[in-house]
């Protein structure tokens, strides 16, 4: 329901960010939550990670998504950035 939830106002999202790659799910829900406002302290009690590992998640999507290096706030500037 999460996916729905954010693929009705954002229908381009996840298409925009899978053109080169496949997300994993705790990548999509990473994204999802992302665009639901969370905080990274909120991540890790809905994915159930704690915050190190949230941030680590964070930052790797980023590398895999763009080719850089960044941190978990870059990825949030790419998604919310698709997200308008």
């Amino acid at each position: 329901q999460l996916y729905q939830l954010i693929d009705q106002p954002h229908p381009r999202l996840f298409p925009s960010l899978q053109k080169d790659y496949t997300m994993t799910e705790p990548e999509k829900h990473a994204v999802s939550l992302i665009v639901a406002k969370c905080t990274p302290s909120q991540m890790s009690v809905l994915l159930v990670y704690s915050k190190g590992n949230v941030s680590n998640l964070r930052r790797r999507l980023y590398r895999k998504l763009t080719g850089k290096d960044g941190s978990g706030t870059d990825l949030d500037e790419l998604v919310n950035g698709l997200c308008r």
